[in-house]
């Protein structure tokens, strides 16, 4: 088993809201941050991965639409009332799913990684990534949305597989 990301146990920055990527004075460039985005969310087999789950400091993160989309600076503007319980994965959590209740429908405010804003309205799984997404970058980790009972279903799960890549780790030095 290769992470493609820092396990989230190991990642601190999962734990904090992360500040706005500024286009006046980038602390990267931000079509080579969007590439490299994409190409580890693809590489992961993931359909969203945040800036922070590899290490960078910025609100940015990238979905996996048709092309995949990058959100510089994303916002919810609204969200529907109506919401639907979902098992979710995490890349930073590889292996382990999680019922969470999200927001059926939602509009968003971002900016492209050219700096143009972008107002869009997302449904369903769309939706259902972008607050995923916009979760990491706010340092709100996917499993603290799920009810009692499925988060310590959720903590038992993640630390069996933290023995098992560690047993594997262990066999492989030898």
């Amino acid at each position: 088993m290769t992470a493609i990301v820092p396990l989230g146990h190991l990642n601190d920055m999962l734990r904090a809201e992360m500040p706005e990527f500024d286009f006046t004075n980038p602390s990267e460039d931000p079509i080579e941050l969007t590439q490299l985005l994409i190409k580890t969310m693809k590489k992961g087999n993931g359909i969203g991965l945040a800036a922070n789950q590899i290490g960078k400091q910025v609100r940015v993160f990238t979905m996996m639409t048709d092309p995949p989309m990058v959100c510089f600076n994303p916002k919810v503007t609204w969200e529907s009332p109506e919401q639907i319980v979902l098992d979710e994965g995490c890349l930073s959590y590889p292996g382990v799913a999680v019922k969470v209740k999200r927001s059926k429908d939602i509009r968003a405010k971002f900016q492209d990684p050219y700096g143009n804003v972008v107002v869009k309205k997302f449904t369903g799984l769309a939706a259902r990534v972008f607050l995923h997404e916009l979760d990491h970058l706010d340092g709100v980790e996917y499993y603290s949305r799920a009810n009692p009972m499925h988060k310590e279903r959720f903590k038992r799960k993640w630390e069996k597989t933290v023995r098992t890549i560690k047993n594997y780790a262990a066999s492989q030095a030898k």
